[in-house]
């Protein structure tokens, strides 16, 4: 069995999650997937004989997302910078088009300026609809999709905007949430030592903290962080 990390743009919520791992289960081969959603990767499972890492790409990709191999490098990555300034835009279209249809003015330019913020509004969220109607599992960007175009089918152009704007904007917080999230993750793994003074024999010993092993005791000195989970066996003192 070989082990393929992949990293998945876009993948922000437990059911999106979902959606993924149904689409990358179906494959042949693979005998599981984990997930960690704070860095967005998956941890695939799998026979290579059977299944290959582009199959595996392939399969996230159905799934309305993209996927590369291994770490994705956030500040690299300009989905998210382009998810924030098409909200923005979708946010000012729905402005301006309200302004229009409250003075009862140029109904042509409304609606197209009310079109505008439904696509800019969508461009993330369309794909993902699209995916999830393919494969007959409808999810919150399908239902979400349906609401619109009706809201559109019926004349009701300023309320498709508002519903796919306000969508966007719940979608993009919830991505930085995750992003701050794992900062704040990442600054705590910062501040734990990288060595232990393990007991070896009669003394102790500095040793990596990856070498420690269950059932070894290990010394905290006056002042020093605590490297790992364990039980006091002897000494007392503060901690922080």
């Amino acid at each position: 069995m070989q082990q393929t990390k992949l990293s998945v743009k876009e993948m922000y919520c437990a059911e999106e999650v979902q959606s993924v791992e149904r689409s990358i289960r179906r494959l042949i081969g693979v005998e599981d997937v984990r997930h960690n959603l704070l860095n967005r990767t998956l941890l695939v499972i799998h026979d290579p004989g059977l299944t290959s890492r582009e199959d595996l790409i392939r399969a996230v990709n159905q799934a309305g997302m993209k996927a590369s191999a291994g770490e994705r490098n956030e500040a690299r990555s300009p989905s998210r910078n382009w998810h924030l300034w098409l909200t923005i835009l979708s946010g000012i279209s729905v402005g301006v088009g309200l302004a229009l249809h409250w003075t009862d003015t140029w109904e042509t330019l409304e609606k197209t300026i009310f079109l505008g913020a439904v696509i800019s509004g969508g461009w993330f969220i369309a794909p993902k609809a699209w995916s999830a109607l393919k494969r007959l599992s409808p999810d919150m960007n399908l239902l979400m999709s349906i609401a619109v175009l009706g809201a559109l089918g019926i004349g009701a152009w300023d309320e498709a905007a508002t519903v796919i704007f306000l969508f966007s904007v719940a979608e993009l917080l919830e991505s930085f949430s995750l992003n701050r999230a794992r900062q704040a993750i990442q600054k705590l793994m910062t501040l734990a030592p990288e060595v232990a003074w393990v007991k070896d024999a009669s003394e102790f010993r500095e040793t990596p903290v990856a070498d420690v092993v269950v059932g070894d005791t290990i010394q905290v000195k006056p002042g020093g962080r605590i490297p790992l989970d364990g039980t006091v066996q002897r000494g007392e003192s503060s901690v922080d």
